[in-house]
């Protein structure tokens, strides 16, 4: 999610010189808080439960869908293009603190189950 929200940053930060494009992405940003960010159910359509990576993918093809056809294609993708680089080198060199699961597993010596009398 916070990836996420990294690229929506960085192409949001290119279309302030494109106003059309920037109310279709802030019109595209609403779906996303709504959808995506705000949303502590699973999305539930036609009765049945729709994953986060679907909803992912489906809100990210209909914003650049979307931004595309407002005609700043150019600076539209250059941005995509420098979020993602920001999100690949913040992934690759990022060295996660101790999380809690390593330190059970440091800590945690499983106990022999008891005979039953």
């Amino acid at each position: 999610m916070n990836y996420a929200i990294v690229v929506l940053a960085v192409v949001f930060l290119s279309l302030l010189w494109h106003p059309v494009s920037l109310i279709v992405f802030l019109a595209c940003m609403v779906a996303w808080l709504f959808l995506y960010f705000l949303r502590d159910e699973p999305l539930a359509l036609c009765g049945r439960a729709v994953g986060e990576g679907a909803v992912l993918a489906v809100l990210s093809v209909l914003t650049l869908v979307l931004l595309l056809l407002t005609g700043a294609t150019v600076n539209i993708l250059t941005s995509l293009l420098v979020g993602v680089v920001i999100v690949l080198l913040h992934a690759v060199f990022h060295r996660p603190a101790d999380s809690i699961d390593e330190e059970a597993g440091r800590y945690y010596t499983p106990v022999p189950p008891q005979p039953s009398y």
